[in-house]
């Protein structure tokens, strides 16, 4: 008589294999401006024990630096907090991508593996233009006329990738903003460069407003303007006009004006610009300086110019009649000095007691002696009397 007996062996399982990672080093990327709990990527690991228990973690908490949470029991990270590639000093070393370690343990043993997730660029930022928002250029001199004249060249920046079309733009004018009507055009191609046609006059409107636009070429496209002024610089195109004395005028004083005596304070302005913004010497100065003043007279040479001042003054005894001057007044401006000349009299009266270069004697007596002194009177003209 026989009869079978089966009897089951159960192998207890020992921990003698290390949990191991699929590869050294998971790649992944993710989008900027994703919600929270994005998933970014899945790491995996496997372990020759048949009863491990596998748990997930990051290495050092630190180096996610609060961005990423990982799963625990599957090994799926996600995004904790919304990414932003443009954050300011999110990534010192320039490379938009995170770097941190993770690693997996079944107990006892455990291994590491590196994660890199590389951010991905969204259109989320808008080009701008750059300052500083000023160009300038000479003004046109006299006939001559700007014929697509290059102004300046404008530049933009963009946060985005300027490896991707997101951070690549193009300018635009959009229109000029003046309140008087210009006689030149402008023009701006898709690469900021500025150009004018016409005549360009620093006396009519010193700066011109231009509103520009930046757009880039992300999906959607993303924009901004600004307003870029276009500042004249000076040139010497308007003469100095005499203001003071006027044309022709007569100038009456008396002959008792003594030399040194201020006869008229010649006065002249200039349309011209007087140094700003640029240094002196580019533009039509009407500093202190800026003009010299010349003083042409007929006959002997009784009055005298300060040349800087404008100063007339008499230089020696009048002579009694009229007096043709001439002044003449010129700028310090490029590329060539301009000037205005004026003709006046200067008429010069006798004095009212009807005396003119006469010295006053005094006649003195003491006792036996006599004497003459010259005793000039209240006023500044010595006249010649004898004591009866």
């Amino acid at each position: 008589m026989a009869s079978n007996l089966t009897v089951i062996v159960e192998i207890g399982d020992q921990n003698e294999y290390s949990p191991a990672f699929n590869t050294t080093v998971f790649y992944s990327e993710v989008r900027e401006g994703e919600p929270d709990g994005t998933p970014v990527t899945q790491v995996a690991a496997y372990d020759g024990d048949a009863t491990a228990n596998l748990v997930y973690s990051f290495s050092d908490e630190s180096q996610t630096r609060g961005r990423f949470k990982i799963n625990e029991r599957t090994g799926l990270i996600s995004t904790l907090r919304t990414l932003d590639r443009e954050a300011a000093g999110e990534f010192p070393s320039g490379s938009a991508a995170y770097s941190f370690s993770v690693q997996v343990t079944d107990g006892q043993l455990s291994a590491t593996a590196q994660v890199e997730v590389r951010v991905l660029d969204v259109n989320d930022n808008s080009p701008t233009v750059k300052a500083p928002l000023l160009l300038e250029i000479n003004e046109t001199f006299g006939d001559f006329r700007k014929n697509n004249e290059l102004v300046g060249q404008l530049a933009y920046e963009d946060l985005d990738d300027p490896k991707t079309s997101n951070a690549m733009a193009e300018f635009r004018l959009v229109e000029v903003l003046s309140q008087r009507r210009l006689n030149a055009t402008y023009r701006v191609d898709s690469e900021g460069r500025v150009w004018v046609t016409g005549y360009l006059d620093r006396e009519r409107a010193e700066r011109h407003l231009l509103l520009i636009s930046v757009t880039d070429f992300g999906n959607p496209p993303r924009s901004s303007s600004a307003t870029v002024t276009v500042s004249l610089l000076d040139l010497n195109d308007n003469p100095p006009v005499v203001r003071k004395p006027a044309p022709n005028e007569v100038i009456n004083i008396t002959s008792d004006h003594t030399p040194g005596v201020l006869v008229l304070q010649i006065e002249a302005e200039d349309a011209d610009h007087c140094g700003f913004p640029q240094p002196l010497s580019a533009r039509d100065c009407v500093l202190a300086g800026g003009f010299r003043m010349h003083l042409q007279q007929a006959g002997p040479r009784e009055f005298q110019l300060d040349e800087v001042t404008g100063s007339l003054r008499v230089l020696s005894s009048l002579s009694p009649g009229l007096h043709q001057l001439k002044v003449t007044v010129t700028d310090s401006g490029l590329p060539r000095p301009l000037s205005d000349s004026v003709s006046f009299s200067v008429f010069v009266e006798r004095r009212s007691d009807g005396s003119i270069f006469a010295p006053v004697w005094a006649l003195h007596q003491t006792g036996l002696c006599s004497w003459l002194s010259l005793a000039p009177p209240a006023s500044s003209r010595l006249s010649l009397w004898w004591p009866s």
